[in-house]
């Protein structure tokens, strides 16, 4: 039991330490040895904690050695390459083993493969000591009928596995092949929309509309690398002695890179002194402009003597934010860019 334990408790370390889920390379085989040491997987001249991950890694399948370099990381010359093996690579490589070197030379070799094991067979030309193992099992060779499938098929032994999709993503982030919409790369696209057609205002560069209630723009600020969406309308009142006041609210909708999350913030801003302010987030499953409810208010603050206004308010930033992403659809429309309200997480549109 504690054997076991050990054992394993080694493969996670090592696993952690040497990256064991990083993608697969072949080692080359040197043309001559003239000796190397047992650990030196590539064949540099040195055992580091790069030879240990890649003893480790082909011995659970992941990845694929020529039968020289199989030969060499077979440190403790029993019957197979282990964890263990890795282990000694590890520790040779601060010097807590010593290092032994062997001039092989292949005497017998079956390849593996995926559903068997192999054998090798390889001596010392130098001292006559050999070794008799079995090699694992190899990879599976996998093979997809479409570049943005995400199940590969091996072709040796017909097992199914989940794969990464790839995606050829133009400029405005559709897949050349599937149609897929990358939203990230959708959002590269809008950042250019404002950087070829915005104005520069005190050091943001806009993209804006006016809609006749609202003034909506797309704001870029190319120093932090941040864009938001901005819906603004001002109002002319008049107080109890004839005295003009301005009034203007103002609304920021947050954009992440990936459309998942919707902050917005609100100002109504009289006579150029901020009275309210307010922070909230939209929700765009619940999102529908005939029936409120998918903002939800985070903070608010008004100066003393103003009465608390904030439904009103969450209100209004609502109907704006909706809005507002009403426009952006429109302009990826007009640019090309293939981002939908559903795309956008916006269901109920």
């Amino acid at each position: 039991m504690k054997k076991s334990l050990y054992v394993l408790l080694t493969c996670i370390i090592l696993a952690f330490t040497l990256g064991i889920f990083a993608s697969a390379t072949e080692t080359e085989t040197p043309d001559t040895t003239d000796g190397c040491l047992l650990g030196d997987v590539d064949f540099d001249g040195k055992i580091t904690s790069a030879d240990a991950r890649l003893i480790l890694r082909y011995s659970v399948s992941l990845e694929d050695l020529s039968d020289l370099a199989i030969a060499y990381s077979n440190i403790d010359m029993d019957e197979t390459v282990s964890s263990a093996d890795a282990r000694l690579a590890l520790r040779t490589s601060v010097n807590l083993e010593s290092k032994n070197t062997h001039d092989y030379e292949i005497t017998a070799y079956t390849a593996a493969s995926c559903t068997l094991e192999g054998s090798l067979k390889a001596k010392c030309k130098d001292c006559a000591a050999e070794i008799s193992m079995v090699t694992n099992k190899t990879g599976h060779t996998l093979e997809k009928e479409a570049p943005c499938d995400t199940v590969a098929i091996c072709s040796v032994c017909a097992t199914k596995v989940n794969v990464a999709a790839e995606h050829n993503y133009s400029s405005s982030g559709l897949c050349t092949f599937c149609g897929a919409v990358s939203k990230a790369q959708a959002f590269e696209a809008l950042k250019e929309v404002v950087r070829s057609n915005g104005t520069n205002q005190e050091n943001v560069l806009v993209y804006g509309e006016d809609l006749g209630e609202y003034y909506v723009a797309l704001c870029y600020f190319a120093q932090d690398d941040y864009m938001y969406l901005y819906t603004g309308f001002g109002v002319i009142s008049e107080d109890e002695y004839g005295v003009e006041h301005y009034g203007e609210y103002y609304n920021y909708l947050d954009l992440e890179k990936t459309f998942t999350s919707y902050e917005s913030s609100m100002a109504l801003v009289v006579d150029g002194i901020t009275s309210i302010y307010i922070e909230g987030y939209i929700d765009s499953t619940k999102a529908n402009h005939d029936a409120p409810g998918s903002f939800t208010l985070t903070h608010y603050e008004a100066l003393e003597g103003i009465p608390d206004t904030s439904a009103d308010v969450s209100y209004i930033s609502e109907g704006m934010s909706l809005d507002a992403i009403d426009w952006l659809i429109d302009i990826c429309k007009k640019h090309d860019i293939p981002l939908t309200a559903d795309l956008l997480g916006f269901v109920n549109f």
